[in-house]
Parts: C-alpha cells; structure tokens; sequence
C-alpha cells in the first residue's frame, strides 16, 4: 500500500471509507460511480437514509481524494485493512475478572496487542471497570493482579457516546450497547446475564468471552488463509 494509502486514514475517517466500499458493493458499483450516483439521487431507500448525513459528504471526499493523489485502488486497500479488525466492547465483569483472576478474560485481554482486535470504551465505562476493580481489591487484598488497570487502558480506544438506548433491564448497563453502535463494534463481550439475555442488539451480538474468543480465532484463520 502505498503513500496516499496511508494518508487516507489519517486524514479521512476510515469508517467513512468503510462505509463508502460497504455501500458500494452492495449496489455491484465502483466506488466513484457509486459516490456519484448518492450525490445526484433525490429519492433514497431506507438503507440510503440510514446514512443520509454521510452521503453529503461524498463530494467533498472526491475532490479531496483527487487533490491527494488517492485512486480508487488506493481506497479500496484501505477498506480491505478496515475489515480485517474486529471492534468489541468488554464489560465491566470481564475486564476485571481478567486483572484479578485471569482465566478465559484474561486470554482476551491479552488478544488486545494484535493489531486486528479494536476494544472501545466511554468515558463513563472506563469510570465503571476503575472503580469496580478497586472494590475487588479491597475485598481481595493479598491478589496478585494480572496487570494494572493504566496499562490496560494502553490497549483501548475511550470516546465519548452520544447515542441514548433503554433495551436492557438494569439502566447502568445501556452504556455499553451506546459505546457499541456510537463506535460500529460488532460485539459486546459480557459475563453479565442481564446483558447475555438479549443475545443481540440490532446488529450488534453480545456474546460471552468464551463464545467471542472462538468467533476471533475463526476470523483469524479466515484472514490467514486470504493472505
């Protein structure tokens, strides 16, 4: 890949180009010829609405992609990167359970230093795994800990939400299905009952750490085998 590649995803949102290439492939289009195609249409399918803000930017992206040189090949590399990863909210539960206990967690934790394994958390969740894990350490004073929860948060990506759900039981736990859809993850990786119930939140799977690390280690080898 080559220089105006790597440009593309530091001065683009790469999830605009992923959705650019997603889109595209469903109509059976290019990518310009797509681009062009939503810019002129006036009337849009619900799939089409679904991304009406997006689709205002298009312009805009063309001519800055021609202005830095990007070809389509260019943009199609780079949504190729973009798939391979996998985005994953953890619950409070697995990532201190993984600090104190190790176990099964711990092995997904540890999954974070690859580079196809993205993990993202609010504000607000990072608040939660910090002060859930300083009353574990309270009650488990002599534990020796599997690493600290600084070093943990090397390994995540931590934004603000800004969606507003109400699907789960326990208020407290909506949280995590908004970082999800605010940050397009694919899964939510819970021990939490209440949140294992609903098996799924729109596109979203809510899987435990045993389902998600067989899910990961398929998509692995999936990859492996393209390469």
């Amino acid at each position: 890949m080559g220089t105006a590649t790597k440009n593309i995803s530091v001065d683009l949102p790469i999830d605009d180009i992923d959705r650019i290439g997603r889109l595209a492939r469903e109509k059976k289009m290019s990518v310009s010829k797509f681009i062009s195609s939503l810019i002129k249409k006036e009337s849009k399918t619900e799939e089409e609405k679904r991304w009406e803000k997006f689709t205002s930017k298009c312009e805009n992206i063309k001519k800055w992609a021609k202005n830095q040189g990007i070809t389509e090949q260019d943009i199609e590399e780079a949504i190729k990167e973009v798939r391979k990863k996998m985005r994953i909210v953890i619950d409070t539960n697995v990532v201190v359970s993984a600090i104190v206990f190790g176990g099964q967690p711990w092995k997904l934790i540890k999954c974070l230093t690859n580079s196809d394994l993205d993990a993202y958390a609010s504000i607000q969740i990072v608040e939660e795994y910090k002060s859930t894990l300083l009353r574990l350490l309270k009650k488990y004073p002599e534990k020796e800990i599997h690493t600290t929860m600084e070093e943990f948060e090397k390994y995540i990506h931590v934004l603000p939400s800004h969606s507003h759900i109400e699907a789960c039981r326990y208020p407290d736990d909506n949280k995590f299905i908004e970082c999800a859809i605010d940050n397009r993850c694919i899964y939510i990786v819970s021990g939490d009952k209440d949140l294992l119930v609903l098996e799924q939140y729109e596109d979203i799977g809510i899987l435990t750490v045993s389902e998600f690390l067989e899910q990961y280690e398929k998509k692995r080898h999936k990859n492996s085998t393209k390469n």
